[in-house]
């Protein structure tokens, strides 16, 4: 149930980037949930995982790493920083 959610909360994230005006919202959503998922294999689940070879950790890694880097390009149109 919870892994349904999950997906669920994962796609909402990349609808949001696709509207210009919420971009910022899509990418703050994810770096975040990204956020919690590479915390999340450093102390809970492990890097490897299921004979992955760390793959589903670097994605989290990349993913947080981009979704910052959107924010931070789009950082004048979130409305609440005044910038």
């Amino acid at each position: 149930m919870g892994e349904n959610r999950n997906w669920c909360f994962r796609i909402d994230c990349q609808y949001l980037t696709f509207l210009p005006k919420k971009i910022w919202l899509g990418a703050g959503l994810s770096a975040g949930l990204m956020a919690g998922a590479v915390m999340m294999h450093l102390t809970m689940i492990g890097i490897e995982v299921k004979g992955d070879g760390g793959t589903l950790f670097y994605t989290a890694i990349a993913t947080l790493i981009l979704s910052l880097m959107i924010l931070w390009g789009k950082k004048k149109d979130i409305p609440f920083l005044n910038l």
